[in-house]
C-alpha cells in the first residue's frame, strides 16, 4: 500500500538525500524499493548473504542490482564492492564459518551470493564442535576451564555467563528446554544476539 501511494502521489515527507542502511539482506524487496525510491540523491547497503535470520527471506545482491534496473528509478545501478577481510573474528573461526557457507552455495545456489570467502590476519584457538548427543561434554566444557585451572594451578574454575559468553538457541521455546545445569547462563536467541559482540557463544539445537 505505501509502495503504491509513493508511485502515484510521490513522497512527500522529509526530503533524504543520502541514505546509508545496514543489515540489508534481511529487507524484502518491497521494503528496499521504497527506501529507493524517497532516496533523492544516493543509497548506501550493506549487509551479508550468509548472515539472512529473517524468515522466507532470500536476499542477494545480484537481485539488488535488478531491483535498481526494474524499478524505473532515478539512481543508476550499484556499484557493489565486497570486503572480504574480518577484523572480528580471528582464522579459525572463519575457517568453520567458510566451511558451512561452502555447504548452503551447494545446496541452495539461488539463495545466497557466492563470495570471495573471508580471512583473518589473525589466528586463534580452533572452535569445538559437538553432536546433539554429547550434552555432558558440553556442559563440562562450559561449567568447567580445565586449561585455566592447569595455568593457574587452580582445581576447576567456573565459568559465568555474561556479557562476554552466552548461548544462542534457536527461538524462545528452546530456552525452555535448556539442562537444569544451564538455567543460570545468559542465553539469547538467534534475533536477540544479532549485532552482539561476544568473546564466546555456544549454540545450541532445540
Amino acid at each position: 500500500h505505501i509502495l503504491k501511494q509513493v508511485h502515484y502521489y510521490g513522497y512527500r515527507g522529509t526530503p533524504i538525500h543520502f541514505f546509508m542502511c545496514d543489515e540489508v539482506q534481511d529487507l524484502t524487496p518491497a521494503t528496499l524499493l521504497l527506501l529507493i525510491k524517497i532516496t533523492d540523491q544516493n543509497i548506501f547497503f550493506s549487509g551479508d548473504t550468509a548472515q539472512t535470520i529473517s524468515k522466507g527471506v532470500e536476499f542477494r545482491f545480484s537481485d539488488l542490482e535488478r531491483l535498481f534496473k526494474s524499478g524505473n528509478l532515478s539512481i543508476t545501478s550499484p556499484l557493489i564492492m565486497q570486503l572480504s577481510i574480518n577484523f572480528r573474528s580471528h582464522g579459525r573461526i572463519l575457517d568453520l564459518a567458510n566451511s558451512i557457507i561452502r555447504i548452503l552455495e551447494l545446496f541452495y545456489p539461488h539463495s545466497i551470493d557466492k563470495l570471495e570467502k573471508e580471512k583473518s590476519p589473525l589466528d586463534g584457538i580452533k572452535p569445538i564442535v559437538l553432536g546433539s548427543e554429547l550434552k555432558e561434554t558440553l556442559i563440562n566444557l562450559l561449567l568447567f576451564s580445565q586449561k585455566r585451572a592447569e595455568t593457574e594451578a587452580q582445581e576447576r574454575s567456573t565459568i559465568e555467563f555474561g556479557c562476554d559468553q552466552v548461548i544462542i538457541v534457536r527461538n524462545q521455546q528452546a530456552k525452555e528446554r535448556l539442562p537444569k545445569l544451564l538455567k543460570h547462563a545468559l542465553c539469547l536467541t538467534v534475533y536477540e544476539a544479532k549485532g552482539c559482540l561476544l568473546y564466546t557463544s555456544d549454540a545450541a539445537d532445540e
